[in-house]
């Protein structure tokens, strides 16, 4: 499992929360449609066929729905942000929000229960933390899914991601989470510790 998770509204993501309509009914509703006419489509033509139905076809049959409007409109702002963060400045600042509030925090702290599984807690400044990961991270946007009842469409995270044996590992996945009324239009921010203590605890 992802540790830790923090819920933060980062000013650079605030696009990505306005992709969805705050009418968080509607967006519910028009979810529903969506995957009702996929689960149609599967029963009727079975998921391997479901699995490459376009998305066009899909909108010519539903007409406007505002769940798959919020995911068109999430793509091309996780873009934006995408190319955003290639700057190692910004990404800094970024994670420099993101982790440590801007400076309120000084440490971060994890305990491995994964990497050396020692059960310690291992703890790291702020600046060593930053400098690293704004060093070894870059960003790129996740892939469509691949789920037949869904509309998938790319782009719906962005991803930190960093080189491991010479094949690229994300680190972090940044995600608006719309999965109740409650828990709708946050940003959701996973970092898994096993990959960050293996940067870290090598690096430092």
């Amino acid at each position: 499992m992802p540790d830790p998770v923090n819920r933060v509204r980062l000013r650079r993501l605030s696009s990505c929360l306005d992709s969805f309509t705050t009418d968080a009914q509607k967006y519910f509703s028009d979810r529903e449609k969506c995957i009702e006419f996929k689960e149609s489509y599967v029963r009727q033509h079975g998921k391997d066929k479901a699995k490459v139905l376009s998305n066009d076809v899909v909108k010519n049959n539903l007409g406007d729905n505002v769940y798959m409007q919020s995911k068109e409109k999430l793509a091309l702002e996780t873009a934006k942000v995408c190319e955003k963060l290639q700057n190692k400045t910004e990404l800094r600042l970024f994670l420099r929000e993101a982790l440590f509030n801007n400076g309120e925090v000084s440490f971060l702290a994890i305990k491995d229960t994964t990497y050396k599984n020692d059960q310690l807690f291992k703890v790291f400044e702020q600046s060593d933390v930053l400098d690293l990961l704004a060093d070894k991270l870059f960003p790129c946007v996740s892939d469509a899914g691949n789920v037949p009842e869904d509309y998938n469409v790319k782009g719906q995270k962005v991803l930190l991601c960093y080189y491991k044996d010479s094949k690229k590992k994300n680190i972090v996945e940044i995600e608006v989470r719309n999965d109740s009324d409650i828990h709708y239009r946050q940003i959701r921010f996973n970092m898994y510790s096993k990959d960050v203590l293996y940067l870290l605890l090598e690096k430092i």
